[in-house]
């Protein structure tokens, strides 16, 4: 992350329902365009979680990502 000189260390991210570990909530719609099969799914959150750590003096920090 060169905007505040730290590193990114051991992130992890996942994609999961909106509601909690409930994948029925998840709406999903499949079809066809330009000859391609597409699939659109609603109701998912990308949550992550990890380390920065500072280059010159070593001390990290925990991050947490949560994105509709």
């Amino acid at each position: 992350m060169a905007e505040i000189n730290a590193n990114i260390d051991a992130f992890s991210m996942r994609i999961v329902p909106k509601e909690g570990d409930n994948w029925d909530s998840v709406q999903s719609d499949l079809f066809f365009d330009q000859g391609e099969i597409v699939m659109e799914l609603n109701g998912l959150m990308f949550v992550g979680a990890g380390l920065i750590t500072d280059p010159e003096t070593g001390v990290q920090e925990r991050i947490e990502l949560n994105v509709d």
